[in-house]
């Protein structure tokens, strides 16, 4: 489970199943910029974007609740370093 975080950031990983999980009142709920195979199975709930699935090959997703994500709970962060 996954609460109140950022979210769940799959990155430069291969054959990767992403399943069971619960995201919720996080910003993204799931980022995948992978050769992700399944996403299955998962609750992501009221986050800002239920997810964000950028440069993915062969991803498939079946049986997840992705419900009640609203833009506008997007958190303002500082731009930059420092």
């Amino acid at each position: 489970m996954i609460l109140d975080g950022r979210d769940a950031v799959l990155w430069y990983s291969q054959k990767l199943t992403l399943r069971d999980n619960v995201l919720t009142g996080g910003d993204m709920g799931c980022t995948s910029c992978t050769a992700t195979r399944l996403i299955e199975g998962n609750r992501l709930i009221g986050n800002s974007v239920g997810g964000f699935l950028m440069y993915s090959r062969r991803l498939h997703m079946r049986h997840n609740d992705v419900s009640s994500n609203r833009p506008e709970r997007l958190r303002t962060r500082p731009q930059g370093r420092g």
